[in-house]
């Protein structure tokens, strides 16, 4: 018997393509082993690699075997009866460290992303973040490998805002800095502009030595929580009206409501009359709170995370901004598409 209903027509191939994770946790774990960039020399034995990677060759053979699977690797098996691993194509120009299009630098980043998104289901059931991201417990190496692992985006960031709006400030504020890579591009571009991070007490230090190891003499860094509710006062080092501009970068997206509240109007007072806030990360979304799918699905990441930080609509930005005094607000977009938003301090 036939049947018109379109229940007849759904197909689970699209559940079960999501569901399948093993060939990005393959990728991980190559970038991790650094796989590729070792096998852009040339060809080589799991056992020859294995050497060079100081692993055990069983292991590593069972991942050389399933990035071959995944199209990653090739491997040409020789006369005598070995095999021969080497990068594809697609692998030689985007996985190997050093060159040009080497998209991994987040490997270390996304390792932990992953491991975080793998608690969502508990997280809910348990109404509390289960891969808890607390910075001042994080241990300073492991902190310092987290931060590096968003410098090559934050260099980009710094590049494209003084590229397309900074260019002609004086002094930037750059909010939650991290690695300082947005801080050190900005003054690297722009000879005249001086950049201050604020980062929180407990990641200020390794902020610090990562932009001294920059060489980047502009920039200075600040220890403070701007969205500490114990005080109204700006942090000492921060006077008020001095900034031409300020950066938060993935910043408000780790605050509850009222710290993320706090924090703007706090960052406000620091801009000179006209100086401009611009908020930015991947944590805006659009009212709906369906769009951009990356800010909705990675607000999954923050449930896991943080405690209080979250994904915010436009409109709750854009409430922060107008309680703070900032005007103008405009919503604008990056090179990438992302949005961002841009109020200004009246004059």
């Amino acid at each position: 018997m036939n049947s018109d209903s379109p229940e007849d027509e759904l197909q689970p191939q699209r559940i079960q393509e999501l569901l399948s994770v093993l060939p990005s946790f393959a990728l991980l774990a190559g970038l991790q082993l650094d796989v590729f960039t070792r096998l852009a020399a040339g060809p080589a034995t799991a056992a020859g690699l294995a050497g060079l990677l100081g692993v055990e060759v069983l292991r590593l053979a069972r991942l050389l075997y399933a990035l071959v699977a995944i199209d990653f690797l090739e491997v040409r098996r020789t006369d005598g009866g070995i095999d021969l691993f080497a990068n594809t194509p697609e692998a030689d120009l985007f996985l190997v460290e050093g060159r040009a299009d080497f998209v991994g630098h987040e490997r270390n980043l996304w390792s932990r992303v992953w491991n975080a998104a793998l608690q969502t289901a508990d997280s809910v059931r348990s109404d509390s973040p289960r891969a808890m991201l607390d910075f001042a417990e994080i241990p300073r190496e492991e902190l310092r490998v987290f931060l590096e692992g968003l410098h090559r985006g934050a260099v980009s960031m710094g590049e494209e805002l003084a590229r397309r709006w900074l260019s002609s400030c004086a002094a930037v504020l750059d909010v939650g800095g991290g690695s300082g890579g947005m801080s050190v591009a900005l003054t690297q571009s722009c000879p005249d502009l001086a950049a201050t991070i604020v980062e929180l007490p407990a990641v200020a230090p390794v902020t610090r030595e990562l932009v001294e190891a920059e060489g980047a003499e502009r920039v200075s860094v600040v220890a403070a929580d701007l969205g500490e509710p114990a005080a109204d006062s700006l942090p000492q080092d921060l006077v008020a009206g001095s900034f031409d501009a300020a950066v938060c970068k993935s910043f408000l997206q780790c605050l509850g409501p009222a710290e993320a509240e706090r924090a703007v109007a706090r960052i406000t007072r620091l801009l000179r009359p006209g100086g401009e806030l611009y908020v930015i990360g991947v944590g805006l979304l659009d009212d709906t709170r369906v769009t951009p799918a990356h800010a909705t699905l990675f607000d999954l990441i923050f449930l896991n995370i943080y405690e209080g930080g979250r994904a915010y609509t436009e409109a709750e930005h854009r409430q922060w901004m107008a309680a703070a005094g900032l005007e103008s607000v405009q919503r604008l977009e990056l090179d990438d598409g992302s949005p961002f938003l841009r109020g200004r301090r009246p004059e």
